[in-house]
């Protein structure tokens, strides 16, 4: 039975019992506040991807080299990707530079400064993308909560929900999902830019 079958109820009863209109009063407050309380939240979280992410675009942001700087190392940017820090080398070699004139890709020149930010702003990355995927679990979980409002949400896999629940519990999990697969792809460094 729903909780607005219940307070239908309830409130029928209350014709009759003058005192169940106090408890179909609270019940109706009680079920308000919840609801306004899980929005507050989610809306919270969504403004903390919503900064997350505006981090994460902000350290995309090219490392301006000091002026006249020799480059310190080579770093290999595949077409349409971002720069690979984890392969730096002194020089490409003549293969290296022949694959990347195949494939579209280039060797860009690493400064001291660039290097260590860039490598700074890869931690950062990882990091921000692990948060915002346990922010995104909690999403799911409130989902779940208000749209279903009688199990906590589990983790469970998509289309195993009830069907009356399944359309509205499938976003956070595929939401949950995609941030997951891209934080585990840049912790393995195939990030896409």
């Amino acid at each position: 039975m729903s909780d607005a079958t219940k307070l239908v109820e309830l409130l029928r009863t209350a014709s009759v019992k003058g005192g169940m209109c106090d408890v179909a009063a609270d019940l109706i407050e009680q079920q308000a506040a919840l609801i306004l309380s899980l929005e507050s939240r989610t809306a919270q979280q969504a403004r903390t991807i919503a900064a997350m992410c505006q981090q994460v675009a902000d350290l995309e942001r090219p490392v301006a080299p000091a002026v006249d700087a020799q480059p310190v190392g080579w770093a290999w940017k595949p077409r349409g990707g971002s720069l690979d820090f984890s392969d730096a080398q002194d020089r490409p070699s003549e293969v290296d530079l022949e694959y990347a004139k195949e494939t579209g890709g280039e060797f860009v020149p690493l400064y001291a400064s660039a290097q260590s930010e860039g490598l700074r702003k890869d931690a950062i990355r990882r990091e921000s993308l692990e948060e915002a995927a346990k922010v995104c679990d909690e999403i799911a979980a409130d989902c779940w909560s208000l749209y279903k409002g009688r199990a906590p949400y589990t983790g469970r896999e998509a289309g195993r929900a009830d069907p009356g629940v399944q359309g509205e519990s499938d976003g956070a999990d595929k939401c949950a999902a995609a941030i997951r697969a891209l934080s585990q792809k840049t912790a393995q460094g195939e990030t896409d830019g």
